[in-house]
């Protein structure tokens, strides 16, 4: 993708799915998995301002809602 392009990910099957993510120059370390991964797997739907606060502190904007 290039830089500043809007895209996003969607799962439309019914099973897990698992995304390989490749960032070059590399602007995004393990944490910012690591702390995202915690907000969708806390048992609840995720909070998407704590989603946006974590993007944000990693240099991310989340586009707006369509």
């Amino acid at each position: 993708m290039t830089r500043g392009v809007v895209h996003g990910f969607t799962n439309r099957s019914t099973g897990p799915a698992t995304c390989l993510c490749i960032l070059s120059p590399g602007v995004l370390g393990p944490q910012y998995f690591t702390e995202m991964a915690a907000l969708l797997s806390a048992g609840a739907p995720p909070d998407p301002a704590k989603m946006k606060e974590t993007m944000l502190r990693y240099g991310l904007v989340p586009a707006p809602a369509a």
